[in-house]
């Protein structure tokens, strides 16, 4: 099955959509900082942590992390609940299961944000649902930048095999970027913004500029690592 880059896109804007969607929500509650220090019902994780281990648990009891754009963040799928179920994946879209190597800076990124989209200080009766907020956005980030990232780096591929050939980042990022897409969805989400009153114009534009360079870096990764394979089986053959 070839990729449809025309659903990705798609998605891609209804994910930017859920994206700002998922920021007025953080908005309403406190920065609640204690929730990515403090250790959770003595588990060793901060609550963060543990929301992000339970619900990509969940994922993974359905058999999400099967398919080789679905791979969950800063646990390894064996560190989470195997999956209930026999999922016979017949199409991988030719897509690798590679690490990318952006967890920890999608969630440093993300919490970033919090000092100048919410309110300070602490508010022990909100951390439950401030978390289970965190986690719904970091995971939806995950997937934007690394699941549709790698989906949309190797429909590139596939429609540009030159780009296995490229000697730099920079000749890699030359061919992956298009300008005046990543343009437009910057102005439709700052669009969607209003619509949600979130009234940060300066900060969503900069939030999502973070999360297309960072999706830019995921394709990036994953254009060296199908060279890499590239480079293995010419060794084999």
């Amino acid at each position: 099955m070839k990729i449809d880059i025309d659903d990705l896109r798609v998605q891609m804007r209804q994910m930017n959509d859920r994206i700002i969607s998922g920021l007025k929500d953080r908005s309403r509650y406190k920065q609640n900082g204690s929730l990515y220090l403090n250790d959770f019902a003595d588990t060793g994780e901060s609550w963060l942590e543990d929301r992000l281990r339970f619900d990509q648990s969940v994922d993974s009891r359905h058999g999400k992390h099967l398919f080789p754009e679905n791979q969950p963040v800063l646990f390894k799928v064996t560190d989470l609940a195997p999956s209930k179920i026999i999922r016979e994946v017949k199409s991988t879209k030719g897509v690798l299961p590679v690490d990318l190597g952006l967890d920890k800076e999608i969630i440093k990124e993300y919490l970033s944000i919090l000092h100048y989209l919410c309110e300070p200080g602490e508010d022990i009766e909100q951390y439950g649902e401030t978390v289970k907020c965190d986690s719904n956005n970091i995971l939806l980030y995950n997937e934007r930048i690394t699941g549709i990232g790698r989906c949309v780096a190797e429909w590139k591929i596939q429609n540009n095999p030159s780009l296995l050939y490229a000697d730099t980042e920079e000749e890699m990022k030359e061919a992956l970027v298009v300008p005046e897409v990543e343009k437009k969805g910057i102005a439709a989400a700052v669009n969607t913004s209003e619509k949600y009153d979130l009234n940060k114009p300066d900060l969503v534009r900069k939030f999502m500029r973070t999360l297309i360079d960072m999706t830019v870096k995921a394709e990036i990764v994953y254009v060296q690592a199908k060279q890499e394979q590239m480079n293995k089986e010419k060794n084999y053959s």
